[in-house]
């Protein structure tokens, strides 16, 4: 039986990737199309968000010629040429990161499907590999979970401490000189399970995105399916939905405008709160309409469709031993590493 197998590290803190390919699996399995998260340790799953998800262990699985590995942008340069003859997809969720772990092609004999996660991941993966036509994967919003509540919204600013550190800094130098800004509080997300998460966004004034380069920034769709304010970045993937209509978006390194921005809304929240909540309800509306679990469920269907058709139809019977291979704990451990020098500089 072919097996689809998303290889991911042994990571327990808030990462929307990774829960993204928990609920991926979730929609494969539902549909019987065999699927699990490998992790690389016995016994280790996700816990900062509830799951089910069938989990196994990279040391306990002998990947197949009739399997399928899905591998990330950040373990696909060193990990493509370990388990010759197996069919894989690459799932890259963060286009600015493909050649962050080295030289990589995509157009790889083993590569049946590339996968992006927005309309800049697609331009961007199509301009790096020639000839290459990504599938597109909408990243879901569980909008029973990220939605707006009965609370009244406070005067914080959220963001993520672990990016866009530079630009950060400027701005709230500059929100130190504001008379606008002078009720507002600042407030770093940090150490959340997604409950909690959901809850502080439902709660929140404004969420603020200083990261100048994202795959998606799934973050931000959660925060306006919230109800929340966003102000930040496009940062590439998050153009497609981060416009005039539904928030306020800046473009990339306008520390000005970022702050002229978020003086915007203080003074609309002070003068005209209607203004405000048209934007958000917009912005909820357009969350529930586009980036649904089940447009997120049909998209990775279709684009592992190619994968399973190659797989199931291969003769292979040679068994990989994947932990074992260059690309195991080793890889896992310089990914993390890697992941972790891009967010500082992201």
């Amino acid at each position: 039986m072919t097996v689809v197998y998303f290889w991911v590290p042994d990571v327990n803190h808030a990462s929307g990737g990774i829960r993204a390919v928990y609920r991926l699996v979730d929609a494969c399995n539902a549909v019987g199309t065999a699927a699990a998260v490998m992790h690389q340790r016995r016994g280790f799953r996700a816990s900062w968000f509830e799951n089910s998800s069938r989990v196994v262990a990279a040391q306990d699985v002998r990947v197949t010629g009739a399997d399928v590995l899905v591998l990330s942008e950040l373990d696909a340069p060193t990990m493509l040429d370990t388990t010759p003859g197996v069919t894989k997809v690459v799932l890259n969720q963060h286009q600015y990161w493909t050649f962050v772990s080295g030289p990589v092609d995509y157009r790889h004999q083993d590569v049946a499907q590339v996968i992006a996660v927005s309309e800049d991941g697609v331009r961007y993966l199509s301009k790096a590999f020639p000839g290459l036509a990504p599938a597109r994967l909408r990243y879901a919003v569980d909008t029973s979970l990220f939605r707006p509540r009965d609370e009244q919204r406070d005067r914080s600013v959220v963001f993520l401490g672990t990016k866009g550190g530079g630009p950060r800094a400027q701005v709230f130098a500059l929100l130190k000189n504001s008379s606008v800004a002078a009720d507002w509080k600042l407030e770093a997300l940090s150490g959340l399970k997604q409950e909690q998460m959901a809850a502080r966004l439902a709660t929140a004034g404004v969420l603020a995105s200083f990261s100048e380069f994202e795959g998606f920034q799934m973050l931000l769709t959660e925060a306006m399916a919230s109800g929340c304010a966003v102000v930040g970045f496009t940062a590439g993937g998050g153009a497609e939905y981060l416009t005039d209509e539904v928030a306020w978006p800046v473009p990339a390194g306008d520390i000005v405008g970022f702050v002229e921005r978020l003086e915007e809304v203080f003074m609309l929240y002070e003068t005209d709160p209607g203004a405000v909540a048209r934007k958000t309800r917009s912005a909820v509306e357009l969350v529930r309409e586009r980036y649904t679990l089940e447009n997120e469920a049909s998209d990775i269907l279709a684009a592992l469709q190619p994968a399973l058709d190659r797989a199931r139809s291969g003769l292979a019977t040679e068994m990989f031993d994947v932990q074992r291979r260059e690309g195991g704990l080793r890889t896992a451990v310089r990914r993390a590493r890697l992941a972790a020098r891009a967010f500082k500089n992201g």
